[in-house]
């Protein structure tokens, strides 16, 4: 089967639909852009050479660029076109698609009230906004979502009853994490510094709680500032007085991925202080669980894991045993000192982890979903 995969942002996200689809005799071609592309490169290492690649030629317009997608995927006559991140020109893909009436087209829906329940504006760019999002839905043959928490919101917006599937946004990866708690406990905090994503405030909160109550934890911040927002916070870790707590962040415009995957690797807990409501593209509500996913859910199972999340914060049903749920800071403290005092306890979560996990592989993902990867 030929498949073209469009990807621009969530190269996390594509590298796992680019393995679940990489067998039998399977041809894959990606189209990405040039700054995406080195990402796939730290992914993939020699593997890279596998795939085709496209990557999209940012010094012409729009329209050109257009123009020319449209002519690769005319003359390619791809069976499969997975369109993994679409956020913006809604109308000129749908118009591409529409061109390409017998491909078979599934779009991951990464914020659903984005795509479905467009701002009340009424603006020309806003009308255009909304008359592409309307025109793309009627143009794919299928959505799909990266949890299956996920499924029923969109079902309830999935008004053209299109086939709608759920590919995890990672894959377990039987990667060395049977660490045990021994004089200190590290939390990461995988992802991208920003306000709309996580509560950092919270995080902050915690660590001069654990410095009082000489609670030795280490806390990676595993990922880089993106706005003025993060960079404030990142001045004030850098100003934290702190003793029995270690704090690790970067400075930089990436984490190498090597060094991404180490820390995760090395650490106890993946820490989410997940914003619950946030906003999205144009300011629009979302409920992180319900109408849109974190990816540091998948870096907890891609490394088999425990997390700690918010108490109100929906994750799938077949990771929950291994998840510690907190309504505060003070009360998250209070759990870590358990289990800094009783390792054993951690040993316990530590395994229901690995097993829940192993739910994720790409084997079970293909086994579930054998008409979409044939």
């Amino acid at each position: 089967m030929k498949v073209g995969i469009y990807e621009q942002d969530h190269f996390e996200v594509a590298f796992t639909v680019i393995r679940l689809f990489d067998y039998n005799d399977n041809r894959i071609t990606i189209f990405t852009s040039k700054k995406t592309f080195p990402r796939f490169q730290e992914l993939f290492k020699e593997d890279i050479s596998r795939y085709d690649w496209v990557i999209e030629n940012e010094d012409v317009g729009k329209l050109e660029r257009f123009r020319h997608l449209f002519g690769l995927l005319k003359k390619e006559r791809f069976e499969l076109i997975y369109l993994n991140t679409i956020s913006d020109n809604h109308l000129l893909y749908a118009l591409m698609l529409w061109l390409l009436p017998r491909t078979r087209v599934v779009l991951t829906v990464h914020d659903i009230n984005c795509l479905f329940q467009p701002d009340a504006s009424l603006g020309f760019k806003s009308i255009i906004r909304k008359l592409g999002k309307r025109c793309l839905t009627r143009q794919v043959s299928a959505y799909n979502v990266i949890s299956d928490t996920m499924l029923p919101y969109l079902q309830e917006k999935n008004s053209l009853q299109k086939s709608i599937y759920s590919i995890p946004g990672s894959v377990y990866q039987h990667r060395f994490n049977r660490k045990e708690i021994a004089g200190y406990i590290h939390l990461v905090i995988p992802g991208s510094i920003e306000k709309k994503r996580r509560n950092y405030d919270e995080a902050i909160n915690l660590i001069m709680e654990a410095e009082q109550r000489k609670l030795p934890l280490r806390v990676t911040f595993l990922g880089a500032a993106v706005d003025e927002y993060g960079k404030n916070i990142l001045e004030h870790l850098a100003k934290t007085p702190v003793s029995f707590v270690q704090i690790k962040y970067y400075e930089i415009s990436s984490v190498p991925q090597e060094e991404f995957d180490k820390q995760l690797d090395n650490c106890h807990f993946v820490y989410i202080p997940s914003m619950v409501e946030t906003i999205s593209c144009e300011n629009i509500p979302e409920v992180y669980g319900i109408t849109k996913s974190s990816g540091s859910i998948f870096d907890g199972i891609k490394h088999g894991k425990p997390f700690i999340i918010p108490e109100r914060l929906v994750v799938p049903e077949n990771i929950s045993s291994h998840c510690i749920r907190y309504s505060s800071f003070s009360h998250l403290a209070t759990t870590l000192y358990e289990y800094y005092q009783n390792p054993s306890l951690y040993i316990q979560v530590r395994d229901r982890a690995i097993d829940n996990s192993a739910n994720y592989t790409i084997e079970k993902i293909r086994a579930a979903y054998k008409h979409l990867f044939k």
